[in-house]
C-alpha cells in the first residue's frame, strides 16, 4: 500500500466526525484495506495483525486483504459497532458489525445480478396469476437476459426460482410519474406491481425480496427506455450482434422493454466501453429443475455466510475447483439441475472421462488449472479501462497455461482418448494459434523480475530515454547495495541480523527483528521507517536521499513507458473474443475436473446415475455432506408411478410407491433421509456422479420443500401461519413430476388439526398430484392411509427408522425399515439430552398416569358396555396388547384376533408393529 495513499485516507479520516469504525481502501486496483487508530490497536491484537507507522509516526494503522475483511472483521469488532467502508473518498458501505454477512457484497463477484420487474394481470387464466416479465443484467460476467412467466400471486413461487437463479442483488421496478425512486426494502407505492396486488399480495412480494437481501429501486415509465422501440436500439448497441436473435427483439416486445429499462438504470450505454460487449443469456424456467430459497435453504445448497458457506454442498464441491471462473460456473450448474438428458448426460461423458484418466486430470489440475488468474476480472478490467501492465502479463500466463494444457491434451493417450480430442482438443486447438500471437507479443514487449524492485516493465530498448533511464536505475541500485554493505561492516552486524528489503512502494529500507532492536535503538544515524509486529525497518540519511533518487527515475520511466503500455493494451484487448471462449472453455473443464477429483478424493462411494423410465430407485444412498467426514449408514428407497389400470407391482417393485410416510424417533434420521434423496437428483440432473450405490432416476421439473418454521413478526404470521402458507404453495405449484418434502407438518398447532392438516395434504398427493413424495410425521395414525389409499395399488407405502432402546439410552442405527413404527421415543431422547432428572421422573409419572386412566376407563366402560370408549380405550398400545394376549387366552387363535381387527386398519398395524418389534 503507498505510504501516500495512505496519507491522503488519513486526512480525510481525520475530517470525519463521529466514532464509527472506518475501513479505507486507498487504491482500488489494489487488494489492501486500511483501518487507523484506535481501533487498529482492536483489530490488531483481535486479528494478530501488524500495527503500522508512516514515516513521521503521524498515523497508526492495520493493514489486511479481502479475505481478512470478508471473513473475520465482523467478528473482531464490538456487536454494536458502526462500520463504514471507503474506496478513495467515496462511501461504498455502511452497516452493524452484527451482520456477519456485512462485506460479503464489496468485491468482486461474478454471480450476483441486477433484475427488472414488470408484471401484467392475466384474465384469461385466473384472478390469481400474473404475467411476470423479467430482465436481468451481471455486470462482472458481461451477461444480460430476459424471460416471461405466469405466476400465482398467492406465492410467486416461479419469480423465487428466478431470482434464485439470477442471484438477484438488486430489483428495478416501473414506476409511475417522472422522478425514480430511491432504493428501499418496500415496493413503491405508484409502481404498476403496487397497483395490480392486494395489500397482502404486495407484502408476500416484499417478503420474498428481504430474503433474498436486495433493495427495490423504481425507475420512471416516463422514460422512453421502458418502450420497445427504443430498447431495441439500446440492446443492439448493448449486446454483441450475434448472441441477440431479431425474432425475440420483435415478438417479444415486454421482455425488450424491461432489458432496456434496466440498461438505461444500469447506464451502460453511457460509457463506450461497454457497447458491444454483452452476452444474451436468456434464463428459461422450463429448461431446469427449479427450487425455490426454500429448498435450497432446507438442502444446505448454498450458505448465507462465511461460517455456513464452508458447510454447504456448494462450499465442498468448491473445494475441488482450482480456478475463480470454475467455481462461478459450479454454482451456476447447482443453481440450475438441468432437465435436458443429452446436456446431462455430455456432462457425465466428461466427468465419466477424467474420472477414469487419473494421469492426465493430475496433469491438467498441476500443470495448467493452479496458473490460471482470474479471466473473469481481468477481462472486466480491460472493459472498464483500467487495466495495468501487470493483467497484460496475468493474461499472458493464461495464454501460455493454455497452450501447455493444449500440449498435454495431444499427447494424451487412454481409454477415452478419441472422446476427449473431439470435445476438448479440437475446439482448444483453433484457440492455440491466437495465443501464439499473444504470448509472442507480450514477451517482446514486457520484462518482469528485473533487480530493482519493479515486477513489470516496458523493455528499455524500446526507446533511447527509456535505455538512459534504466543506466540510471542500475546504477542507483548499486549505490543502495554499497550503502548496506558499508553499514553492515560498520556496525560490526553480519547479513543474518540485517537484511536489505523492497518496500510495497519501490523503495529500500533495512530490516532488523524486534529482538536485535537494541542495536539500533540509540543511534542517532538510523531512523526508523516502519514498526511491525516482528520487525522494525530502518533507513540511514544517504538511504533515504538515495531512495527518493530511485523512486524519482521509477516515476519517470513508468511516465515514459506509459505511451507504449496504452498502446500494448489496446492490442491486447483486440484478443478479447478468443479470450472469452477460452475463459469459458477452462471454466467448463475445472467444473468437469472438479466433480471427478470429489469423487476420486471421498470417503464415501459414488456412482454414475442413470436416467431411465418413471421409477426413482437409489440403492445405499447417502447424505452428501455427512458421508464425507464420517461413516454414514446406507438407505434404499424406490418410487414409482402407477397406472389407476396397472395390476399388482411385480416382485421388483414390491417396495415402490409415490408417497413414503416415514415415522420413527427424532434424532432417527427421518429429515437426513429425506434431505439425501432430494440432494441426489440435484447432483444427478446437474450432471454429477450421486452418493449411491446404484442410482435410477427420472428427470424431475422441480424439487419443493416443506422443512422447518420460523415466524414472521414484521408480518404478523406465526410459525404455524408461515408454515401453512408454505404447504399452500407447494400443493398449488407441484406436477407429477415434482419431488416433495414435507417434514412433521402440522406441528405447529393442535394435534387433532395438525393431523387432520397433514392427512388432507398426504391423501392429495396421492390421488390428485402423483408427485414423488416423502413426508415425516409423528401423527402415527397416518399410516392407515397405506390401507385406504392402497386397496389395489401401492400408492403409500408405510417405512420408518429403527431405535434401539435401554433404561437410560437410546441408540439410533438410522436404518430404514418397511411398516409404520408407534412410538416416537421423545421421553427417551430427553434422557439423552441431560435433562434435570426431577423433570423426566414428572414426565414418566405423567405417562404412566395417563396410561392406567385410559386402562382404567376400559375397564369402567366395558362393564357398562360403552362401546365408542371402548374404542378409544383401545388406541392405546398397552390395552391393545393386553386385549391380545387376553384373547389369546381364551383360546382364539393368532389369526382369528388378526383377523377380527383387520376392519380397524390403526389398531390392526398398530398391533403388527407391537408384535414386531417384542419378536
Amino acid at each position: 500500500m503507498e505510504e501516500s495513499a495512505v496519507r491522503l485516507a488519513h486526512e480525510f479520516h481525520a475530517s470525519l466526525p463521529g466514532n464509527a469504525v472506518r475501513i479505507y481502501r486507498p487504491d482500488p486496483s489494489m487488494d489492501a484495506y486500511c483501518v487507523f487508530s484506535p481501533w487498529a490497536e482492536i483489530l490488531e491484537r483481535a486479528l494478530d495483525l501488524s500495527l503500522r507507522h508512516d514515516a513521521d509516526d503521524a498515523c497508526i494503522f492495520v493493514e489486511f486483504t479481502e479475505e481478512v475483511l470478508k471473513e473475520r472483521v465482523c467478528d473482531a469488532l464490538p456487536e454494536n459497532s458502526v462500520v463504514e467502508v471507503y474506496t478513495e473518498k467515496k462511501l461504498v458501505k455502511r452497516g452493524i458489525a452484527i451482520d456477519k454477512g456485512l462485506f460479503h457484497d464489496l468485491t468482486f463477484h461474478a454471480d450476483t445480478s441486477t433484475v427488472s420487474l414488470r408484471m401484467r394481470c392475466s384474465h384469461f387464466l385466473s384472478e390469481q396469476t400474473v404475467h411476470v416479465f423479467c430482465a436481468y443484467a451481471n455486470l462482472s460476467l458481461r451477461a444480460v437476459g430476459a424471460s416471461s412467466f405466469y405466476d400465482q400471486k398467492s406465492c410467486f413461487q416461479n419469480l423465487k426460482s428466478f431470482l434464485c437463479v439470477t442471484q438477484v442483488k438488486d430489483i428495478v421496478v416501473e414506476t409511475d410519474g417522472p422522478h425514480d425512486v430511491r432504493p428501499s426494502r418496500k415496493l413503491p407505492t405508484n409502481s404498476a406491481i403496487y397497483r395490480l396486488l392486494s395489500t397482502d399480495e404486495v407484502h408476500r412480494l416484499e417478503e420474498i425480496m428481504a430474503r433474498h437481501n436486495v433493495q427495490i429501486t423504481g425507475k420512471a415509465a416516463s422514460n422512453t427506455s421502458w418502450q420497445p422501440t427504443y430498447a431495441v436500439q439500446l440492446i443492439e448497441k448493448v449486446c454483441l450482434s450475434q448472441s441477440v436473435s431479431p425474432q425475440w427483439l420483435t415478438d417479444c416486445p415486454d421482455e425488450v422493454a424491461v432489458l432496456g429499462g434496466l440498461i438505461d438504470h444500469l447506464e451502460l450505454i453511457s460509457e463506450e466501453c461497454n457497447h458491444s460487449q454483452y452476452r444474451m443469456r436468456p434464463v428459461s424456467l422450463g429448461s431446469c429443475l427449479t427450487m425455490d430459497e426454500n429448498a435450497m435453504e432446507a438442502l444446505h445448497l448454498f450458505g448465507n455466510s462465511a461460517e455456513s458457506h464452508k458447510k454447504s454442498v456448494f462450499g465442498h464441491i468448491e473445494g475441488y475447483c482450482s480456478t475463480k471462473m470454475g467455481s462461478r460456473l459450479l454454482r451456476f450448474y447447482l443453481s440450475q439441475p438441468l432437465r435436458d438428458l443429452e446436456a446431462i448426460q455430455y456432462r457425465q461423458d466428461m466427468v465419466t472421462a477424467f474420472l477414469e484418466e487419473d494421469m492426465l486430470r493430475e496433469a491438467i489440475s498441476r500443470q495448467v488449472l493452479s496458473k490460471v488468474p482470474d479471466v473473469d476480472m481481468l477481462l472486466k478490467r480491460f472493459q472498464r479501462q483500467q487495466a495495468t501492465i501487470k493483467d497484460v502479463c496475468a493474461l499472458r500466463d493464461f495464454a501460455t497455461s493454455m497452450l501447455a494444457l493444449g500440449t498435454i491434451l495431444k499427447d494424451h493417450e487412454g481409454g477415452h482418448e478419441e472422446e476427449l480430442r473431439c470435445e476438448l482438443f479440437f475446439p482448444l486447438l483453433d484457440m492455440c494459434g491466437h495465443f501464439e500471437r499473444l504470448t509472442g507479443l507480450i514477451s517482446e514487449t514486457i520484462e518482469e523480475g528485473d533487480p530493482y524492485g519493479h515486477i513489470y516493465r516496458v523493455k528499455p530498448q524500446f526507446d533511447e530515454v527509456l535505455e538512459a533511464l534504466d543506466r540510471q536505475r542500475s546504477a542507483l541500485s548499486k549505490e543502495i547495495e554499497s550503502e548496506y554493505e558499508s553499514v553492515v561492516a560498520k556496525q560490526e552486524w553480519n547479513d543474518k541480523q540485517v537484511k536489505l528489503e523492497t518496500l510495497s512502494q519501490g523503495t529500500f529500507a533495512f530490516r532488523i527483528t524486534r529482538k536485535s532492536d537494541r542495536l539500533i535503538a540509540e543511534s542517532p544515524e538510523f531512523e526508523v521507517v516502519q514498526k511491525l509486529k516482528d520487525s522494525i525497518r530502518f533507513v540511514t540519511a544517504k538511504m533515504r536521499s538515495l531512495n527518493r533518487n530511485y523512486k524519482d527515475v521509477t516515476s519517470e520511466y513508468e511516465d515514459r513507458q506509459k505511451a507504449l503500455v496504452d498502446k500494448l493494451l489496446e492490442v491486447v484487448w483486440t484478443y478479447r473474443p478468443v479470450l472469452d471462449d477460452a475463459n469459458d472453455f477452462v471454466s467448463k473443464l475445472d467444473v468437469f475436473i472438479c466433480l471427478a477429483t470429489m469423487v476420486v478424493r471421498s470417503r464415501q462411494k459414488f456412482c454414475r446415475p442413470t436416467f431411465d423410465g418413471s421409477t426413482l430407485k437409489l440403492d445405499g444412498v447417502r447424505h452428501f455432506l455427512l458421508g464425507q467426514t464420517m461413516e454414514v449408514v446406507e438407505n434404499s428407497i424406490s418410487f414409482k408411478h402407477f397406472d389407476d389400470s396397472s395390476e399388482d407391482q411385480n416382485s421388483e417393485d414390491s417396495d415402490a410407491g409415490e408417497v413414503f410416510i416415514i415415522t420413527g424417533p427424532n434424532m432417527g434420521g427421518k429429515s437426513t433421509l429425506m434431505r439425501s434423496v432430494g440432494l441426489t437428483i440435484i447432483l444427478a440432473q446437474m450432471g454429477s456422479y450421486v452418493p449411491c450405490r446404484k442410482a435410477q432416476i427420472p428427470l424431475r421439473d422441480s424439487i419443493l420443500t416443506r422443512v422447518g418454521a420460523n415466524d414472521s413478526i414484521l408480518h404478523g404470521l406465526s410459525t404455524f401461519m408461515v408454515e401453512m402458507q408454505e404447504a399452500s404453495h407447494m400443493i398449488s405449484n407441484a406436477t407429477k413430476d415434482s419431488f416433495l418434502i414435507i417434514d412433521e407438518l402440522g406441528r405447529g398447532t393442535s394435534t387433532y388439526d395438525g393431523f387432520g392438516i397433514a392427512c388432507a395434504i398426504a391423501e392429495h398427493i396421492a390421488t390428485g398430484l402423483h408427485s414423488f413424495t416423502m413426508i415425516s410425521t409423528h401423527f402415527h395414525e397416518m399410516t392407515h392411509l397405506t390401507e385406504t389409499l392402497s386397496k389395489d395399488i401401492a400408492r403409500v407405502r408405510n417405512v420408518h427408522m429403527t431405535a434401539d432402546c435401554g433404561e437410560n439410552d437410546i441408540h439410533f442405527p438410522y436404518r430404514l425399515l418397511p411398516g409404520p413404527i408407534l412410538k416416537s421415543f421423545g421421553l427417551h431422547v430427553a434422557k439423552v439430552s441431560r435433562f434435570p432428572a426431577t423433570v423426566l421422573q414428572y414426565a414418566e409419572e405423567k405417562i404412566q398416569s395417563l396410561e392406567h386412566s385410559i386402562v382404567d376407563k376400559h375397564h369402567r366402560d366395558a362393564a357398562d358396555g360403552d362401546e365408542h370408549s371402548l374404542t378409544t380405550a383401545m388406541d392405546c398400545p398397552t390395552v391393545l396388547l393386553a386385549s391380545y394376549v387376553q384373547n389369546l387366552s381364551a383360546g382364539e387363535g393368532k389369526a382369528q384376533v388378526m383377523e377380527a381387527l383387520r376392519a380397524d386398519s390403526i389398531k390392526y398395524l398398530m398391533l403388527k408393529e407391537i408384535l414386531r418389534q417384542v419378536q
